[in-house]
């Protein structure tokens, strides 16, 4: 009788020709960092780096093929096109992300929308980059948030506007429509926020309806203006 030849513990998707096999298991009882990272020799960089820093503290691993809770991962922003998605998908399943973002990206545009997505920790690559990401993943293991700080006003600048805003365009929205609104407003789709709350895709599609509905509008484009508007 053939045996089925075992199943490999991590799968980590690097084209859609090659896959990358790690059979490393996470040690119970250390906390779990995972890179997600979609360039073969920047994600070997990053096990390094961190391996290098955390020997006994963490375990570091490659990402398995779906999001784990209760764990700290990195997500490379550079090499995971749909890393908006991928942020959504980990957050959504109860782990703490970290984003990597380009040196281009050092304004408040791509940090913001990384807030919005509930990330923790945002690191910026620069000359400093070996030394900010484990403080990042020290950081944010230990329950702390590493956020630029003229990044982290901007967001909340942005919230305090929307939510003043849209007391003014409606008040029938109930606490979910009115989260639902404002990542609407940020450019999420729904199948990003139905990842981001952990709700169905469905289930978005109804409160996008409502709001839509209570504000008079027909379209998000027509939600943005009447918001903007205000």
């Amino acid at each position: 009788m053939n045996k089925k030849p075992p199943q490999p513990a991590h799968a980590v998707e690097i084209s859609r020709n090659c896959i990358e096999i790690s059979n490393s298991q996470p040690d119970v009882g250390k906390p779990v960092v995972y890179i997600i990272s979609n360039h073969p020799i920047v994600r070997r960089t990053f096990l390094d780096m961190l391996r290098a820093d955390f020997v006994s503290q963490y375990e570091i691993l490659p990402a398995p093929s779906q999001p784990a809770g209760a764990s700290l991962s990195v997500v490379d922003s550079c090499s995971v096109i749909d890393w908006t998605e991928v942020v959504s998908k980990w957050t959504g399943a109860g782990s703490r992300c970290i984003v990597v973002l380009p040196q281009e990206s050092a304004g408040h545009e791509e940090q913001v929308k990384a807030l919005y997505l509930g990330v923790r920790g945002i690191v910026v690559i620069s000359s400093n980059f070996s030394k900010e990401l484990p403080a990042t993943v020290r950081s944010v293991s230990e329950g702390n948030l590493w956020i630029n700080r003229n990044a982290l006003d901007e967001y909340v600048r942005q919230t305090g506007l929307l939510s003043s805003r849209l007391q003014h365009v409606v008040r029938r929205f109930t606490a979910r429509e009115e989260q639902i609104t404002k990542l609407l407003l940020q450019g999420f789709s729904n199948k990003q926020i139905s990842l981001l709350l952990n709700i169905s895709s469905r289930t978005v599609k109804f409160h996008v309806s409502n709001i839509l509905q209570k504000s008079n509008t027909r379209s998000r484009e027509g939600l943005f203006q009447l918001v903007k508007s205000a």
